[in-house]
């Protein structure tokens, strides 16, 4: 449980830090979900329990399992549903938290005001207006994912209940295992027969994605591959002599191959001179081959020998691509384009970026593996998003 707990509050530093939290005022919405759904079951419940014997127990009634309900999201929408999660994460942590509290202060001997008034004061979150990670239908899955309470619950049932009253506590918990994935199960599949105009309409009224990238693609200076109108723009920031670029390069290749007309591919320069030391110079020789027109040429040469990059090898690579070979080594012994490689350095920088390979997809940040499925999947997901903003802004 301590480990479980530690992953999901540094999944939330993340989303806080980096992601869709950044921007604070969207905490509001699942912040007040949480609210909602604490306040609104402990109120059916005692509606029906107070005065009772059973009253004393209205605590396992305003859990949610935060593992449980994120195996549900996974479960009933695509694995690229992050603004769900996200924003069932938010919740799911807010009302664990407040679970805690009830549990250190109805449910307990002794209470260390001080120890709680620290707890809040490090935990309290920054409101400026709401604004909602995700649409109305989708809130509605993600509130039946909520639904489900079962660590938490079970443990204040154990210390509210006895005998009979303990089982009846525990088989209603065990059941929301199964009823709250079935209703978000069928909530899916009624958002999915609305009508597209509809659904447009509501992801319209979320708010922006926040993009990460901070240097937007510019035809006139990026290096690009695939159409200018294509609904995916993936960026690359790369180092010739990295060898996981030259690994991810296959998986670019093939992308292109099979996605072209939906990718819009971009190269931007991040070469890391203290662990490859002909990383820049090589950055410099492909644009010495782009002002003659042959930079994708040079890049798939310059990724398929990143173990010969000296500047020997890069005039004669240059002589093999056609190049005007005294123009060409006479602008890299000048070091004529150093300015540019800086360029994309200083974007990259800005957008935060200090490694290589990092990719982002539509402005966004791509996280984790870049294999040719994880990729194609990311790329799917903002294809679809891209059609349904379009779809929104043409219907006016």
């Amino acid at each position: 449980m301590t480990l479980f707990f530690l992953v999901v509050g540094l999944e939330a530093k993340r989303q806080l830090d980096l992601g869709e939290l950044r921007e604070r005022r969207r905490l509001a919405i699942p912040v007040f979900g949480a609210l909602g759904g604490i306040i609104v079951p402990v109120a059916i419940y005692l509606a029906f329990n107070a005065g009772r014997a059973g009253g004393h127990g209205w605590g396992a009634a305003m859990s949610t399992d935060t593992a449980f309900a994120l195996a549900a999201v996974a479960l009933v929408t695509p694995r690229t549903a992050t603004r769900i999660r996200v924003f069932l994460l938010t919740l799911a942590v807010v009302d664990d938290l407040a679970a805690l509290l009830v549990i250190a202060t109805v449910y307990t001997t002794h209470v260390s005001v001080l120890a709680l008034i620290v707890a809040w004061i490090a935990s309290r979150p920054a409101l400026h207006g709401p604004r909602s990670p995700i649409s109305e239908p989708v809130l509605l899955t993600a509130g039946a994912c909520a639904g489900i309470g079962f660590t938490v619950s079970l443990l204040v049932s154990s210390l509210a209940f006895t005998g009979l009253r303990l089982d009846q506590a525990r088989l209603g918990a065990l059941a929301t295992v199964i009823v709250a994935p079935a209703l978000a199960w069928a909530t899916t599949r009624i958002i999915r027969r609305l009508p597209d105009t509809l659904r447009a309409r509501q992801i319209a009224r979320t708010a922006q994605e926040i993009l990460d990238l901070t240097i937007d693609v510019d035809p006139e200076h990026d290096h690009i591959r695939g159409p200018d109108d294509a609904p995916v723009t993936l960026v690359e920031y790369g180092d010739f002599e990295c060898p996981y670029c030259g690994q991810a390069e296959s998986v670019i290749r093939e992308l292109l191959a099979a996605r072209g007309d939906d990718v819009r591919y971009v190269w931007r320069h991040l070469p890391l001179n203290d662990v490859h030391p002909g990383a820049q110079t090589a950055a410099v020789a492909s644009e010495a081959a782009a002002a003659q027109g042959k930079f994708w040429e040079m890049y798939d040469v310059l990724l398929s020998h990143q173990g010969d990059l000296t500047p020997k090898d890069l005039v004669r690579y240059a002589g093999d691509l056609g190049v005007d070979v005294g123009r060409f080594t006479d602008e890299l012994r000048r070091s004529v384009y150093v300015q540019r490689v800086s360029r994309d350095v200083a974007s990259a920088d800005e957008s935060g970026v200090s490694g290589t390979p990092t990719f982002f997809i539509n402005g966004r940040r791509h996280y984790g593996v870049y294999d040719l499925d994880t990729l194609t999947e990311a790329i799917t997901a903002a294809k679809t998003r891209a059609r349904q903003l379009a779809a929104t802004t043409a219907a006016g």
